[in-house]
């Protein structure tokens, strides 16, 4: 029986560190974006068509590009190129503290004729 009553104060101590209560909880999150340019939005996307889409059509909603190529006369390639970087800490009193630093990169490009969409992607590092 003695066993019982001093294992009681342990579990209950054990629960409630368990629950969080009584916790000191901290956390701490930080955005930075390298450039300037916007995401390009999947809903835009859908609304590109080969062959119809036009140069003018891609500076209005998409802004201009990160860099743009000529690969000949009448095709050149526009590339989008968005950097995000997310910072995290997470600090819990007694258990520890957690750390996440993630990059994201979102590349798309578009080779356009004649001033026409004629093919559209994602591009990778």
């Amino acid at each position: 029986m003695g066993f019982g009553r001093r294992a009681l104060p342990v579990c209950c101590l054990a629960a409630a560190l368990a629950s969080g209560g009584g916790c000191l909880v901290s956390t701490r999150s930080n955005v930075t974006y390298e450039n300037d340019t916007a995401r390009v939005p999947a809903y835009l996307l859908k609304e590109v068509q080969p062959g119809r889409t036009t140069r003018q059509w891609l500076l209005t909603h998409l802004g201009q590009p990160t860099r743009e190529r000529r690969l000949g006369e009448h095709v050149s390639v526009l590339e989008y190129e968005h950097h995000r970087r997310k910072q995290g800490e997470l600090s819990v009193f007694v258990i520890g503290s957690f750390e996440s630093d993630r990059e994201y990169r979102d590349r798309h490009y578009f080779v356009l004729e004649d001033d026409v969409v004629r093919e559209f992607g994602r591009g990778d590092d």
